[in-house]
């Protein structure tokens, strides 16, 4: 209960970055309940949070049994657990490549992941999240713009028809199932680096051998070894 009465504020933070989930309405007011009785509005019904919480527990709200399915619920029911069904064998064996992830430095330990590429269509829609405090990046018209009408409809100042009809039919963004094996190949990241003339001076020098000739692990690698159980 109270974590979907708090979801609303995790509706406008991912409209925030997704300006197509709440259109027109920074504080994404269509996402949320009617009345004290938790009846929940078309958007807030329709949404994966509010199933995977109230998943048989109101009246006709199930998840789809063919994609996820409950491995445990706490006696109270505060705590929800389920496994995640049919999830991509092929995206999950690009992002476990050591290949497609980025390192700040040859052979450093610090190497972020990437999103494989059945995602790249939902990722770039994204817009980048910034601080408002940081006044060392300059902010466009269409962010300040975007902040205005924020403040403004959680001061009350916005009428009826800012509210749109909460009854309109949603359109969703649908990942791809079928990705060409092309996408699967390499990173376009990765491959900018490899061909950086520095980087692969820099790799060289770093290499070493060991007594029979065969090239050593870099030392990174080595205490990651040792820390892997």
């Amino acid at each position: 209960g109270d974590d979907l009465a708090k979801s609303p504020h995790m509706a406008r933070i991912g409209n925030s970055i997704f300006r197509d989930m709440c259109p027109g309405d920074p504080t994404c007011s269509q996402f949320g309940f009617l009345d004290r009785h938790g009846t929940p509005t078309p958007m807030m019904a329709e949404s994966l949070l509010y199933k995977l919480h109230s998943h048989g527990q109101r009246p006709g709200v199930k998840v789809d049994p063919a994609l996820f399915r409950e491995v445990y619920t706490s006696r109270f029911k505060k705590v929800r657990i389920y496994k995640v069904l049919q999830v991509s064998k092929r995206s999950k064996q690009w992002v476990a490549d050591p290949k497609h992830r980025i390192c700040d430095a040859p052979g450093s330990w610090y190497c972020v992941g990437q999103y494989p590429p059945a995602l790249r269509p939902l990722i770039a829609r994204r817009i980048n999240f910034a601080q408002l405090e940081d006044f060392n990046k300059r902010r466009d018209d269409a962010a300040d713009k975007y902040v205005k009408t924020y403040m403004d409809h959680m001061s009350g100042k916005r009428s009826a028809a800012d509210l749109g009809n909460l009854d309109a039919p949603r359109e969703y963004f649908e990942v791809p199932w079928d990705v060409p094996d092309e996408e699967y190949d390499d990173a376009p990241e990765t491959a900018a680096e490899d061909d950086d003339p520095k980087k692969k001076k820099k790799t060289t020098a770093a290499t070493t051998t060991t007594d029979d000739g065969a090239p050593a692990e870099p030392a990174a690698a080595k205490r990651m070894a040792l820390l892997t159980p």
